[in-house]
């Protein structure tokens, strides 16, 4: 295949995901904490996003994508 990625390949499939999983629980950390140095402990990961929207970290646009890939 000289372009893109086989999608048929499970291996390849795997290590996307993988980096994807990596990814979104970097971001949920992230916001965890940074909800902690800002003084809003939050008990959830939505919580913990709602935190940062109410502080102005994240725009309303912020919040619905922070809430898809936590899962709320």
């Amino acid at each position: 295949m000289s372009k893109g990625f086989d999608l048929n390949d499970m291996g390849q499939l795997m290590k996307f995901l993988h980096a994807l999983q990596l990814q979104a629980q970097a971001l949920i950390y992230m916001a965890q904490r940074a909800a902690v140095l800002m003084g809003e402990p939050a008990h959830s990961y939505a919580e913990a996003g709602a935190a940062l929207a109410r502080k102005g970290v994240f725009s309303p646009e912020d919040l619905r994508l922070y809430r898809s890939v936590v899962g709320v």
